[in-house]
């Protein structure tokens, strides 16, 4: 959230679905949402010295305070 890590939750099986309560700022503010892999790629997609890992994230989700 602006900026900084909020939360970081493990996800268990796939698909998954969950939600996150945040407390937000009285300021207009945004929140990302980044996915990351524990387990690289298979080695077609990097080396082993850099393996890649898989990852997702949001466009920023715009928060404005009423």
């Amino acid at each position: 959230m602006n900026g900084k890590t909020a939360v970081t939750e493990p996800i268990g099986e796939l698909p998954a679905r969950f939600q996150v309560p945040l407390t937000l700022p009285q300021a207009s503010s945004y929140v990302l949402v980044i996915a990351e892999s524990d387990s690289p790629l298979p080695p077609l997609a990097g080396t082993r010295a850099l393996p890649i890992r898989s990852t997702a994230f949001t466009n920023p989700i715009w928060v404005v305070p009423p």
